[in-house]
């Protein structure tokens, strides 16, 4: 998440509504305003933020000065604790979306490898964005990190895969054999070691 907001952006995006405001008025002080930065910053990202430092200061300031609320209070949230993880079933619930299942990432994946094109830049922070928004539109709450992570690089696995064996397919027998050739090692007459191949003298 981004670190920098003008006060036009945060007006934008973490205002809190007359409705919010009635909504996050049951819970304690100590934990509303962590409950109103969860709220905020899923309605912005369409997820939580996993790790509570990635969350800027001024967000976090922004939603206390709302609330009329110390910003420090924001430290009393244990956020891996069991009110956290209520608050954020509750969010779910307020936003009408659900967690990921193993169902809508096998659709995610079948999804993403039809969007893929052999011009593709930074290839991963594209398809990681793509993922992103395709969870928004369906109203789910995306993987942990580290399960997206193995989701797009299993997708851009494939997808390299694929374009190799399409070109593979579309080369003559010989001009298999001679790509081959340029793989192909030999031990040295005087020494244990390997001479490298043509390809990879020509890589150096």
């Amino acid at each position: 998440m981004k670190q920098a907001w003008t006060p036009e952006e945060l007006a934008e995006h973490f205002s809190l509504s007359a409705d919010e405001r009635r909504w996050l008025s049951g819970s304690e002080d100590h934990t509303s305003l962590a409950f109103a930065v969860q709220l905020k910053c899923f309605q912005y990202r369409g997820a939580f933020i996993k790790r509570p430092q990635d969350i800027p200061a001024i967000i976090i300031e922004e939603l206390a000065r709302q609330l009329g609320l110390a910003p420090e209070l924001w430290l009393e949230y244990d956020w891996q604790g069991r009110i956290a993880e209520r608050h954020r079933a509750l969010i779910r619930d307020r936003l009408g979306f659900r967690p990921t299942n193993l169902s809508d990432t096998e659709t995610l994946v079948t999804w993403l490898a039809a969007q893929l094109n052999v011009h593709q830049q930074d290839e991963f922070t594209q398809v990681e964005q793509q993922a992103l928004v395709w969870f928004r539109q369906h109203q789910l709450e995306p993987p942990n990190p580290q399960r997206l992570e193995r989701l797009i690089h299993q997708v851009l696995h494939s997808f390299e895969s694929q374009v190799a064996q399409a070109l593979n397919a579309k080369l003559s027998p010989l001009s298999q054999q001679k790509l081959d050739e340029l793989l192909l090692t030999a031990v040295e007459d005087d020494a244990e070691s390997m001479q490298p191949s043509l390809f990879s003298i020509l890589k150096t």
